[in-house]
């Protein structure tokens, strides 16, 4: 019999459907073209949360930074009580850093009660 080209270029096969190494091959174990794209959209998917997750990491890594200079400098601590106050939009999103918000306005209160003069975001002294 004579040997045609494969579709995906070079294997010659003859027209009984047996590659020249004796091998068969099932037309039905190729993969359509909505499969091929399924599996891309899952793997962009799988992608995109990684991504995501990644990202959201680094969000909490740098938070909680931000948070232990904040604790710890007046500067950094009046600056996050006042980029909160106007970052911070959502009702939800208030009311879940309420009591964080609450405890860094106590130390800066305290430190000023406790006789220790502490400097405002604008450098002052409060």
């Amino acid at each position: 019999m004579y040997g045609i080209m494969d579709q995906r270029g070079g294997q010659h096969k003859h027209a009984s459907g047996v590659l020249k190494n004796g091998t068969h091959r099932d037309p039905m174990q190729q993969r359509t073209l909505e499969q091929q794209i399924a599996e891309a959209e899952a793997r962009l998917a799988r992608l995109r949360t990684q991504s995501r997750q990644l990202e959201n990491g680094q969000k909490i890594i740098l938070g909680g930074m931000l948070l232990a200079a904040a604790r710890h400098d007046p500067k950094i601590r009046a600056w996050v009580i006042k980029e909160a106050g106007k970052a911070v939009t959502r009702e939800i999103d208030k009311k879940r850093l309420e009591p964080l918000l609450d405890e860094l306005k106590a130390m800066k209160d305290e430190k000023a009660t406790d006789g220790t003069k502490e400097e405002t975001a604008s450098g002052g002294k409060a």
